[in-house]
């Protein structure tokens, strides 16, 4: 978010300004939703495959089912 609004600014040659970072959240699409099936996919994997990486099940419960 930082960086797009530092190249919107930049590229109008001018200070960064709270509209360029209101508008950089705006255009930015979370990876969850570009890579979706990917991360279903590596969660399902490791679910069998790897360690937990906390003992908190409160904490590893949050993922899952996303």
């Amino acid at each position: 978010m930082v960086s797009a609004a530092l190249y919107t600014a930049f590229t109008e040659n001018r200070d960064v300004a709270f509209n360029d970072l209101a508008n950089a959240i705006t255009d930015t699409v979370p990876l969850y939703d570009t890579y979706e099936e990917r991360i279903k996919e590596l969660r399902d994997w490791a679910r069998t495959r790897a360690r937990a990486a906390t003992l908190n099940a409160k904490a590893a419960n949050l993922f899952k089912g996303r």
